[in-house]
């Protein structure tokens, strides 16, 4: 069995056990961790795993540490087993990076002074390629450390506005009522000036994966049309705003999740678009939290 393989194995039992000991269910963790129950469900069955910002949350609501759900050392703390854990569970350093850069447009040697990352990891990140286990964590660190201090977001990106960030949108519901509003995104020149506004959505359950996974946030231009096979957000059929592959045909409109097993296509005659189907906006950006 690989190390990727064990780690899967190994979290999975864990997570069971723990379910059973605190007696707790699937739904309670799920609304903690902020995702859908369908993605516990995968986890339990050892199917997917969290990211490593979703199992220091797991760890929190079961009051654990990592090693607790990462190894089956008897409760000892296995340093090599939890490093690996660390790199197989969070993004490519070069991914991290590229994303550090675009967020925040940065000066390289600036950074590099800040975080202590040497010239040839500098390269390696540029180039792609895998870096030492010291530069990845240095790299997380310093995403974490941006995307929690909105304010200096705020200045580095030259951003000129923010914009809500909504857990969910009913049908019937004002767009942006305070009680849905989450939190925060800011945006930059690229949407100055477009005369559009915009709202940020934060996406639940994994009918679009892999375009935009559970608990990304989606940057959102306000418009009632789209482009047949745009990215929108729409009201369907009365249930909550969801993101959506909005296909234009003669006879109607088909409305597609890029997970079949999750969601199938499903179609709306022209004659009932008005009653059954209602377009928010445009999907703009995808904003990942890693």
């Amino acid at each position: 069995m690989s190390n990727n393989e064990s780690i899967k194995a190994t979290f999975k039992d864990n997570l069971n056990k723990l379910l059973i000991e605190k007696d707790v269910t699937q739904k309670a963790l799920a609304d903690f961790v902020g995702v859908s129950t369908a993605t516990v469900s995968d986890w339990k069955k050892g199917k997917k795993m969290p990211l490593m910002e979703k199992i220091d949350k797991i760890c929190q609501f079961f009051h654990v540490e990592r090693h607790e759900l990462l190894n089956t050392f008897g409760g000892q703390y296995d340093n090599t087993f939890i490093t690996f854990a660390h790199q197989v569970l969070t993004p490519p350093a070069h991914e991290i990076w590229d994303y550090i850069k675009n967020e925040t447009n940065i000066d390289v040697k600036y950074f590099a002074e800040q975080t202590g990352i040497d010239e040839l990891n500098f390269e390696k990140l540029e180039e792609g390629k895998l870096v030492d286990y010291g530069t990845h964590k240095k790299l997380v660190d310093a995403y974490n450390a941006i995307r929690t201090m909105p304010t200096l977001q705020k200045d580095v990106n030259h951003a000129h506005y923010k914009i809500p960030i909504l857990g969910t949108v009913a049908a019937g519901e004002p767009l942006e009522a305070v009680e849905n509003i989450i939190g925060f995104e800011y945006l930059d020149d690229r949407y100055e000036g477009d005369g559009y506004q915009y709202f940020a959505l934060m996406i639940r359950g994994d009918s679009m994966t892999p375009t935009i996974m559970d608990g990304d946030v989606v940057i959102v231009r306000k418009q009632s049309t789209v482009d047949s096979g745009q990215l929108a957000i729409v009201l369907v059929d009365g249930e909550n705003a969801t993101a959506k592959q909005i296909d234009i045909s003669p006879s109607g409109i088909t409305i597609i999740g890029h997970n079949a097993s999750v969601f199938a296509p499903r179609f709306v005659p022209n004659a009932e678009v008005n009653a059954r189907l209602q377009i928010l906006g445009r999907v703009m950006e995808v904003r990942r939290r890693f």
